[in-house]
């Protein structure tokens, strides 16, 4: 006897609020285009209330598909700065 329980993919809320935050004096200082974001502030939106769902953060998508170099802390992530590549 062989038993098959098929488990529905989670079904994420599309389109949670942009995160915007203005550069002010914060990390270096004005105009330094870093900010820290709390990047779990749409989480329980997005994860639309299913049980056993939870949430990982990385900087590129290939990241996140290969499950490395997880965000440490994704309530106190600093962006990068856009003129450096890879840099944070």
């Amino acid at each position: 006897t062989v038993t098959i329980r098929v488990i529905p993919n989670p079904s994420p809320s599309p389109d949670p609020v942009d995160l915007e935050l203005c550069d002010d004096i914060e990390i270096v200082g004005p105009n330094d285009l870093l900010e820290t974001f709390d990047l779990t502030q749409n989480e329980a939106f997005i994860i639309n209330g299913e049980v056993g769902v939870t949430a990982s953060y990385y900087i590129t998508q290939d990241e996140a598909i290969m499950g490395n170099n997880a965000i440490v802390d994704p309530t106190m992530h600093v962006n990068e700065d856009p003129a450096t590549p890879g840099v944070a």
